[in-house]
């Protein structure tokens, strides 16, 4: 008892009286892997954060360098990464989405893509973005942006009927709409030769005045576009003289 007693008291003076440890290799740790292997060679890490390529929380840099050889307890500073510096992001707005990605990309962002109707723009025209310039944000933050669609055919509503007959309002958002109608006479026309039959015509409902009109006997299946711009329709169909049932569906383009 006594010689273990008095080994245990040399080894205490030993590393008390200047004992001797090499500073280990930290460089690409995390900070758990640090502290354990500081743990292990008797020395006591000190952290401190900046910007890096690194993923963030990865030892980029220490001192004293590995290998040294210092004192028991001495301090290895240790920087971890903070992560790619922030960037700034960039304006896009009014760009075309393809221009808007490529800046994007050279800013070392990532970004998503909505496509939204939109009359009067341009297609393939960002409309909007999220968040906005000159936000700063992490490297590698995605920007969400709205991009004008291409136009086309959008039903908004059908209806039928036999003689008269009317539309509910329509809200009209592109420059031009449509209507596609089918019709068929009922029995016999009053005249040998000629059928009177329903014709149409579309209401601006702020104003009350036709934007234009045509009869339903133009053809079995036909399609009659009107060029007034956006706003509120009805269209409004007269039954003539000869009875007729007929269907028809309003489209807009935007």
């Amino acid at each position: 008892m006594l010689v273990l007693a008095s080994t245990s008291v040399a080894v205490f003076l030993l590393a008390g009286a200047g004992a001797k440890t090499t500073v280990p290799e930290l460089r690409g740790l995390p900070v758990g892997g640090v502290d354990a292997r500081a743990k292990r060679t008797h020395v006591h890490p000190q952290y401190s954060r900046r910007y890096a390529e690194a993923a963030r929380g990865i030892t980029v840099s220490q001192a004293p360098n590995p290998g040294r050889r210092v004192s028991y307890g001495s301090t290895v500073r240790v920087i971890l990464s903070a992560g790619p510096p922030p960037v700034k992001v960039p304006a896009v707005v009014g760009l075309s989405a393809i221009s808007a990605e490529h800046m994007l990309s050279g800013a070392g962002l990532r970004h998503t893509v909505a496509f939204v109707p939109a009359p009067g723009s341009r297609p393939n025209l960002v409309l909007r973005q999220a968040p906005a310039a000159p936000a700063i944000v992490p490297r590698g933050a995605s920007v969400a942006l709205t991009v004008a669609e291409t136009p086309r055919w959008r039903a908004l509503t059908s209806f039928s009927g036999v003689d008269g007959g009317k539309s509910v309002p329509v809200g009209i958002r592109g420059d031009r709409w449509r209507v596609s109608y089918h019709m068929s006479y009922q029995g016999v026309c009053l005249l040998l030769f000629t059928c009177l039959g329903p014709s149409a015509q579309a209401r601006d409902l702020k104003t009350g005045k036709s934007v234009g009109g045509f009869d339903l006997s133009e053809g079995d299946s036909e399609t009659h576009v009107f060029d007034s711009g956006p706003g509120l329709y009805r269209v409004e169909i007269d039954g003539g003289t000869d009875s007729a049932e007929w269907s028809m569906t309003i489209e807009d383009y935007y």
